[in-house]
């Protein structure tokens, strides 16, 4: 009896064993699969969409223009008169707002914000809660939307006329300029210029031309046929010729230079037409997506699958946070998760400071005093930021500025001090004149800086006018208002309440209306005299009131 129960435990001891072994065989298996799955889903082939979206959401109305992308989702205008913002991360309409005007094209720019043109050729600008902030006539009729260069200026154009506005829709410049190939989108390089094709039909001739952000031409390419398609992708501008031909552009040290031939992928994607709409994986694969169809790059560079969606009926589509979004005729949204390990690129949406000396290379003269310039600027904010040679030296005053408070910002320099003050004032009103808003950080450089209140009032009054900050003047405000000495100057508070609602206002974004009612609670908190504490407290009352 023993012996048999010993027999037992010793064949139920090797079962477990074999179990064991099994199990660890399984586990390897799956471990390695896994790894190999995840290698070989770095080449999946697009062949279908599921079956079924993962999620959906009615629309108010039909779009009636591209689903333009965002950082958040997308933005699109609806034939019930509605603009609408849906979040692909909550899965949900965040944002909606009945338009009163006729709408003709829709474009999405720097931190999100929205340009629509109306019937009237109007320019309305929204921030990106949908909330309008101004609206412009224009001096041209448009027969594109918006296209939004990287410090803030904003290009219409029509079939004879290039017409470019700040950031507030003032005009700035206006050429005359014939011959346009409309077809093909106007394109801002990363450098700042604005690339036109012109094409002369009697020639057979095409001519790149290249323009500062101000329409002064800074170079022409010429080409003895026609450009059906144009790309860019990165630094390289990809020229598709009607005879099938795809030329190449580099941009180097500012200036385009024709290089090697392309490669077969990118050569691939602007022959498909998939132009501008790619989204980059981390060096391969690369998805590219159009509004009929979607393309997997593998990763040699080679085209691994083409697939039709195939849709029945009239769609509109994007793509965001891994999801394949379809807009339908009849108001539903459908977003389909497309299972490829890919990170998309970041959208660079934000104002940056673009070096206007590229520009004014060509541009001589005496060098003008900061008086003179904000005089001009004065007189005519158009013609003052027309001219590149203005841009080029306020450039260099800003960096210099810039310098001089980051060095030598010491109670010994106090008379240096005083006097890159005064510049300072002059500077910051001239750069708000001509709503240059790329050179932000000097606003910051005079409130974390200078010791005159005055000059820091100043300088938060001139950030006023358009308070668009994405969060680095709101930093240097909090670190001020903990100087309790500085809270006592009525002008300095009364300026920092007016600023944080209009950057509120402005920005229209959760976070930034945080940090403003956590700034204005703790000058609520603080002794500070009775009208310090009553601007606060009005301020957090309309701050709250922008929420509803």
């Amino acid at each position: 009896m023993i012996g048999r129960m010993k027999k037992q435990m010793k064949n139920s001891f090797y079962i477990n064993e074999k179990n064991k072994f099994f199990f660890l065989v399984l586990i390897c298996f799956g471990f390695f699969s896994q790894i190999f799955a995840q290698n070989y889903s770095s080449d999946v082939e697009i062949r279908s969409l599921p079956s079924q979206p993962e999620w959906y959401c009615v629309l108010p109305g039909s779009p009636i223009c591209p689903l333009e992308r965002t950082s958040y989702g997308i933005a699109t205008v609806t034939n019930q008169r509605c603009l609408v913002l849906v979040d692909c991360h909550k899965k949900a309409i965040y944002r909606q707002r009945n338009l009163d005007y006729s709408f003709k094209y829709l474009s999405v720019g720097f931190s999100d914000f929205l340009f629509i043109i109306d019937s009237e050729d109007k320019v309305h600008i929204y921030n990106p809660s949908a909330v309008e902030l101004c609206e412009k006539k224009l001096s041209i009729s448009p027969i594109q939307g918006a296209v939004v260069g990287v410090e803030g200026s904003l290009f219409f154009r029509n079939e004879k006329s290039i017409l470019v506005c700040d950031m507030v829709g003032n005009e700035r410049a206006l050429i005359n300029l014939e011959n346009q190939n409309t077809s093909i989108p106007l394109l801002v390089l990363e450098d700042g210029s604005l690339i036109v094709v012109q094409y002369y039909e009697s020639e057979n001739m095409t001519k790149i031309v290249r323009f500062s952000t101000n329409l002064d031409i800074i170079q022409e390419l010429k080409y003895d046929t026609a450009v059906s398609r144009m790309s860019y992708f990165k630094d390289i501008l990809f020229l598709k010729m009607r005879n099938g031909d795809i030329e190449q552009l580099k941009l180097d040290k500012s200036t385009l230079v024709k290089t090697k031939a392309p490669s077969k992928m990118l050569s691939a994607v602007v022959s498909s037409g998939f132009e501008k709409k790619y989204i980059q994986g981390s060096g391969n694969p690369y998805l590219c997506f159009s509004e009929s169809s979607i393309i997997t790059i593998d990763k040699d560079n080679s085209i691994k699958s083409h697939y039709e969606y195939g849709f029945s009926e009239y769609v509109k589509v994007s793509y965001c946070n891994s999801y394949l979004l379809v807009a339908f005729q009849n108001w539903v949204l459908n977003a389909y998760k497309i299972k490829i390990p890919i990170s998309e690129q970041k959208v660079k949406n934000s104002v940056q400071r673009v070096d206007y000396s590229t520009f004014a290379k060509n541009f001589s003269g005496e060098k003008k005093t900061l008086e003179k310039i904000l005089n001009e600027a004065r007189l005519s904010p158009k013609k003052c930021a027309s001219e590149p040679l203005n841009l080029k030296l306020i450039d260099e005053y800003v960096c210099q500025l810039h310098r001089e408070y980051n060095q030598n910002y010491t109670l010994e320099n106090r008379d240096l001090l005083i006097k890159t003050g005064e510049d300072a004032r002059l500077l910051l009103e001239i750069i708000t004149l001509l709503n240059l808003k790329q050179y932000s950080f000097l606003y910051c450089d005079v409130i974390n800086c200078d010791s005159n209140s005055l000059n820091v009032a100043k300088a938060i009054q001139f950030a006023s006018v358009f308070a668009y900050d994405e969060g680095l003047i709101m930093n240097s405000i909090e670190r001020l208002i903990h100087n309790s000495k500085k809270l006592s100057d009525p002008l300095l508070c009364s300026s920092i309440c007016n600023f944080v609602y209009e950057n509120c206002r402005i920005m229209g974004l959760p976070v930034i209306i945080n940090h403003g009612k956590k700034i204005m609670t703790y000058m609520l908190s603080v002794q500070t005299n009775q009208n310090v504490r009553e601007s606060a407290r009005d301020t957090i009352e309309k701050i709250i009131a922008l929420e509803i």
